[in-house]
């Protein structure tokens, strides 16, 4: 449990004064005794002179500036005490009326992070509930000495109100504690838990998967290292060769071995899809086209200033701290948010996925196991689509707002797992990657296709911004109005070319998404036809 931690200065300033009175009264005094002396010290924190043998009833200039020290050291510790009362009752007041937003339970520098994230209404209606002070501000509480948030009512009922809640603690103990506490509490979901360690993220993960579980822990370096694999696959989506990949580590860092896991699995999906993967590491840096950077802050910086005179740069750092360091004239940075994927990265730009702005936003913690799923699908889809469209860009993941693209792959992954677990497939870690026990036969490829163009069609929903459901496959028309796609009809109908393309998506699409994750496709039991 945490402790409260006194004032230093305060017990400091105590004890100096405390000392010089009891020394100036033993030295004025005649024949003292220890305890008489030791009282008159006391006794001047209150005012009182308790005058002992061979002092004089009044006080000697050097006792009485002790005695006045010692007064003013007294009305300096209660103004101090009744100030922080009255800042931590108004803190308080100020955040009961904040109900109904996004909580964030912990007082480290990643829950500072994913605060400054906020912007707008949820910033507004943000609530801080702190394991360790100071939390004086608006809309931020402290839990007293040994108190869970269940013995806190006004932290009760601000967790039961939450539109989310998010726990990032100062360790991985103290944040399972916080969100063991916050749990029963919601009645719809669940909190968001951070993750720091690469170990326990790990462990977290099912080797088994059939459904998408509802994820409460969240590891930001998995966030980095998604975004990372994207922007490279992106970069390389309409190009007929891989791009040369260089990795530099700099220094010993979990974000490092999970941006390497990241990068060879997304590979290995890519190759799936298109034959060849969208990048190819090489072993010498003079061989790269991009260079990859990540490890300790201080360092990537270093690197980042040496390598984008040669090549372009996607650097795992804070954009804060290059901008402290001398880049080549000719580098140009890019954030994430605001780079364009169909803007091809060329020597000199420097491409900067940050761990805070990036890993750390509200709306990627967020997430939950089903929105990561549906952005690897988007991304594995989108390659399949550039494939069979040379020219086309395909479509661009939203991390700000979930629209009808975003939703239909959200819907499309999940699905997936219901249609391989209806023809005896399962998503297992750890025993390769693609089709590990060999492809489907074309028939059942064929049953598969048809059950995921029908959910397509005719039951795949999306909620548009007014909260209006629609089916994802209807197109909106020109005069305002909905109405079916071209591909709106049953599958025998479907010309050859969009049927083949529908089987592509089972047999190359699903393999690859597993593939990200770590997982490979496993039969569970012998299928007809199979």
């Amino acid at each position: 449990m945490r402790e409260k931690k006194p004032s230093w200065l305060i017990v400091g300033l105590v004890a100096f004064v405390l000392s010089y009175n009891c020394i100036t009264a033993w030295r004025e005094a005649s024949d003292p005794e220890v305890f008489a002396v030791f009282y008159l010290g006391l006794a001047a924190f209150v005012g009182t002179y308790s005058v002992l043998d061979g002092q004089a009833d009044q006080p000697s200039p050097w006792m009485a500036a002790g005695l006045i020290l010692a007064l003013f050291t007294t009305f300096g510790a209660a103004t101090s005490v009744l100030l922080h009362l009255s800042r931590t009752r108004i803190a308080r007041l100020s955040t009961a009326r904040r109900r109904g937003g996004v909580v964030i339970i912990g007082s480290s520098a990643e829950a500072d992070a994913i605060a400054r994230s906020l912007d707008g209404e949820a910033r507004a209606s943000l609530v801080r509930i702190h394991e360790d002070g100071p939390a004086s501000g608006r809309g931020s509480m402290l839990l007293q000495n040994w108190q869970d948030i269940g013995d806190d009512p006004l932290a009760e009922k601000l967790v039961r109100a939450a539109t989310s809640v998010v726990v990032a603690g100062s360790s991985d103990t103290v944040s399972a504690r916080l969100a063991a506490a916050a749990r029963p509490l919601m009645r719809q979901s669940r909190p968001f838990q951070l993750v720091r360690s690469s170990d326990l993220a790990r462990a977290l993960r099912p080797s088994v998967l059939t459904t998408l579980p509802e994820a409460e822990g969240f590891h930001p370096a998995d966030n980095i290292g998604q975004l990372v694999a994207a922007a490279l696959v992106a970069h390389g989506r309409d190009r007929k060769v891989p791009v040369l990949v260089s990795f530099v580590a700099c220094g010993v860092s979990p974000l490092v071995t999970t941006i390497q896991m990241w990068l060879a699995n997304t590979s290995s999906a890519t190759n799936l899809i298109k034959g060849q993967p969208s990048f190819a590491f090489v072993p010498t840096e003079a061989e790269a086209e991009v260079c990859v950077v990540a490890g300790v802050p201080e360092r990537v910086a270093a690197e980042v200033a040496r390598q984008s005179s040669e090549r372009a740069v996607v650097a795992a750092v804070a954009a804060d701290l290059l901008g402290s360091v001398a880049l080549p004239q000719a580098s140009r940075l890019h954030k994430l948010k605001e780079w364009s994927p169909g803007s091809p990265l060329v020597r000199g730009d420097v491409l900067v996925v940050d761990p805070d702005a990036d890993g750390l936003d509200h709306r990627v913690v967020t997430d939950g196991l089903d929105v990561q799923w549906g952005r690897a699908f988007d991304d594995a889809y989108t390659s399949l689509y550039v494939a069979a469209h040379p020219g086309t860009s395909g479509s661009a993941w939203s991390v700000g707002s979930l629209g009808r693209n975003e939703q239909s792959s959200i819907a499309a992954a999940k699905y997936m797992l219901a249609v391989l677990g209806e023809h005896g497939f399962e998503l297992r870690s750890g025993t390769g990657l693609g089709w590990v026990d060999g492809p489907p036969s074309p028939e059942v490829i064929d049953r598969m296709a048809r059950m995921e163009h029908d959910e397509w069609w005719k039951r795949r929903m999306w909620t548009d911004p007014e909260g209006v459901e629609r089916r994802v496959s209807l197109r909106l028309q020109s005069d305002g109005t909905w109405h079916d796609g071209p591909h709106c009809r049953e599958f025998e109908e479907l010309d050859p070319s969009t049927r083949d393309y529908n089987h592509d998506v089972i047999a190359k699409v699903y393999p690859a998404l597993a593939a990200m994750f770590g997982y490979g496709i496993r039969r569970v039991q012998p299928t007809t036809g199979s």
